[in-house]
């Protein structure tokens, strides 16, 4: 069977939104690589944003670098086709528009909103405000959280905000293709806030 088919493969799937150690997690426990040399390799090439969230099929004992290289080439695969001449016509850079649409995916909660989300926090860098992003404290305090504290909006980190003017260092997750496109045509909209109403949409 090995001749035939050769080593016997591992089905992972990465829901939209995970981080690198997320992903390094589910790896390293189904047996397909070591999760601190994926994590490694990410944080020294400054992957975080690039590894396309989907289902794939890993031999077992696989090099991190080759894993990494599979999830990138899907991220290109999978990017809008005009996501490079977007980031000129908003004004960002092709990394920036990635921060942007980790951002949008753990904002949004329906795919319905993601326009609108990427267009409200367009508005606010256009503008010159603060992005005032919870999702951007939970990354900065090292997990998710249902609901943040007035603390916690005190962290000290550039990736809080809150605090920081402008787009964090880098994205804060993975985002999936609808949080990429979303991030790329953002709505055109007057509007500078919303806010969760609980039923998992906004106002």
């Amino acid at each position: 069977r090995q001749f035939l088919q050769g080593p016997a493969r591992v089905r992972v799937t990465f829901p939209e939104g995970w981080t690198a150690r997320q992903m390094a997690s589910l790896l390293e426990a189904r047996g397909v690589t070591s999760a601190d040399s994926f994590l490694a390799i990410v944080r020294q090439e400054k992957r975080e944003g690039f590894l396309f969230p989907d289902t794939y099929l890993f031999e077992q004992g696989l090099p991190a670098e080759t894993i990494i290289s599979r999830l990138i080439a899907r991220f290109r695969e999978k990017v809008p086709k005009d996501f490079k001449e977007q980031a000129k016509a908003l004004t960002l850079s092709y990394g920036q528009l990635v921060t942007l649409a980790s951002i949008v995916e753990r904002e949004a909660r329906v795919n319905s909103e993601r326009a609108l989300i990427a267009g409200v926090f367009y508005n606010r860098l256009r503008k010159h405000w603060y992005l005032e992003s919870c999702a951007t404290v939970e990354y900065a305090l090292g997990g998710w959280k249902p609901r943040l504290t007035y603390k916690d909006l005190l962290v000290e980190s550039p990736y809080n905000t809150y605090r920081h003017a402008g787009l964090p260092p880098g994205p804060i997750c993975n985002p999936g293709a609808a949080a990429l496109e979303a991030a790329a045509h953002p709505a055109k909209t007057d509007m500078m806030f919303f806010v969760a109403d609980g039923q998992g949409t906004h106002r």
